[in-house]
């Protein structure tokens, strides 16, 4: 639920200014769509990931004392000798709770994983496009726009999380992955990780943004403009 009203508060406040789009696969699809300009939106999408490293960052400094159970994917052998688990270990010099990093779970194959984060991220971007670009709706909803976008990212999480953890959100992804890399915790799960929580996202960025201007009557709507 955190991640959902977290996304309809950034959404809100950050709507006027840039659009809020927070996530690299919407930026994507908005580019597509024609809805945002590609400089534009690859300054977005660098900002995206290079906010999410120091986001990651921050709530590492601010939980470095914490003791915790080690989050799935965290090579603890490695860390800790001797380690079992559910040990709790002090986290000093450690990501507590993998910050948490996501990771496809062990009954959960490559595929399966491809096709949740597909789906998941394909609902919050139609659910932006619709809401947001499309000027019937953002019309009648205005700023409310962020309310849906936030619930469907809700929806996603509660759904997919037990399988994926619910990337949907490539920044978000890579953000906690990277910055366990820099305490020697490998959590980027190899082809599986690339495969969920990277090409997943940017197909249906590609498809979700291809297919939905055929509702348009093949042209993409201008984005709303803020007074």
């Amino acid at each position: 639920m955190a991640f959902g009203f977290g996304i309809t508060v950034l959404a809100g406040n950050l709507g006027a200014y840039s659009g809020g789009h927070v996530n690299p696969a919407v930026t994507l699809a908005l580019m597509i769509t024609r809805a945002c300009p590609i400089l534009d939106g690859a300054v977005y999408i660098v900002s995206q990931f290079a906010g999410a490293v120091l986001g990651l960052a921050m709530v590492w400094g601010c939980t470095s004392q914490a003791s915790f159970v080690p989050a799935p994917g965290l090579n603890m052998e490695e860390i800790q000798p001797g380690y079992q688990e559910g040990d709790v270990i002090e986290a000093v010099g450690y990501p507590p709770f993998g910050l948490g990093a996501d990771h496809v779970n062990d009954w959960v194959s490559t595929g399966n994983a491809f096709f949740l984060e597909f789906l998941g991220t394909a609902l919050l971007i139609g659910t932006v496009l619709m809401s947001a670009v499309d000027k019937r709706t953002y019309t009648t909803s205005g700023m409310l726009a962020a309310w849906p976008i936030g619930f469907s990212v809700m929806l996603a999480h509660l759904v997919i999380i037990p399988f994926t953890g619910c990337g949907i959100n490539p920044a978000r992804s890579f953000g906690p992955a990277l910055m366990n890399s820099f305490a020697g915790n490998n959590v980027w799960q190899g082809a599986t990780g690339l495969v969920a929580f990277y090409i997943a996202p940017f197909c249906a960025s590609i498809v979700v943004g291809g297919v939905m201007p055929l509702f348009w009557g093949g042209k993409a709507p201008p984005a709303p403009k803020m007074d």
